[in-house]
């Protein structure tokens, strides 16, 4: 019999499609990745990385150990370690000339930061971290559970979220307003579910609810991935697999890099409302060229 935390991987990052969650987002399914055929490493190297990739997740376990939950030096291993993960995966990070310039001196702001960006894999916290400096995620609370990845997501002061009970939405919004009235960057992926990232789902506006109550900025970053110069989708963690499928299928890419740009979201009028919020910043991150999913991804 498998045991639970390993249901919990299977089943809860990307759910199927259920009557009884009617509120929740449908992911992209592999179906998306057909066409896309990027190119490969060699099967040696793909083990290098993997043992590398396995090499800095010890380190950043050794360092959280010895650091405050939730303090600073918990907050700067988690950067370090995303660092060292994505160079151990072979990724590179590039960003703009304007993003640098605000990665240097936007995010140091008496007020809290949200950062939100679309989601396509679990590398997006790394990316994230690495790019925009120290930051608490918005996760969700199957996470908690996970072993040893769990406790380091608490140790870092993660903030979970619970996407099954509607009634516990409040607590949650209430919980990253106090962050962020605090003067906390925090990440958050308000799309609630990974996508292939060519077909981008609707952001919900629960995470602008927060921002609005705690008076923070809003920055909305666009990120996307490409293998030797073309864009994939190949990073996505998708319905129908697990988290290890994902990784070893990222592991594989040759020369990937992760493309970032942002800009700040100004109040689209004098009383802002997280709707609105929530809509001028899905219009701000959208890629071009979208087209349908062909695996069903939809907000339902």
């Amino acid at each position: 019999m498998r045991p639970d935390w390993y249901r919990r991987i299977v089943d809860a990052a990307l759910p199927e499609p259920d009557a009884r969650r009617p509120w929740c987002p449908i992911g992209c399914a592999v179906d998306c990745l057909h066409g896309d055929t990027p190119p490969t490493v060699s099967p040696l190297l793909r083990l290098v990385r993997l043992v590398a990739l396995g090499v800095c997740f010890a380190a950043t376990l050794c360092l959280a150990l010895i650091a405050r939950p939730g303090g600073r030096l918990a907050h700067w291993t988690a950067r370090a370690g995303s660092r060292a993960g994505l160079v151990a995966m072979g990724i590179t990070v590039r960003r703009s000339p304007a993003t640098i310039h605000a990665a240097r001196h936007g995010l140091h702001r008496p007020k809290g930061v949200l950062v939100v960006s679309g989601h396509v894999s679990w590398i997006d916290i790394l990316v994230l971290q690495a790019a925009c400096g120290p930051m608490r995620m918005l996760a969700m609370n199957e996470l908690a559970a996970w072993p040893i990845l769990g406790w380091l997501s608490r140790r870092v002061g993660t903030v979970f979220i619970d996407r099954d009970r509607l009634l516990a939405l409040p607590g949650t919004v209430a919980e990253l307003a106090a962050v962020l009235r605090a003067g906390d960057v925090v990440g958050a992926f308000p799309e609630g579910i990974t996508t292939c990232g060519r077909h981008p789902l609707a952001w919900r506006p629960a995470v602008f609810q927060a921002a609005i109550d705690a008076d923070a900025e809003i920055l909305v970053v666009r990120l996307a991935y490409r293998a030797a110069g073309k864009p994939t989708g190949h990073v996505a963690l998708l319905r129908r697999e697990v988290a290890w499928t994902s990784l070893w299928r990222g592991l594989k890419l040759r020369h990937l890099t992760a493309e970032l740009s942002w800009d700040w979201l100004t109040h689209v009028d004098s009383v802002p409302t997280r709707r609105a919020l929530a809509a001028a910043a899905t219009a701000l991150a959208a890629p071009s060229g979208g087209a349908e999913c062909p695996s069903g991804a939809s907000a339902r």
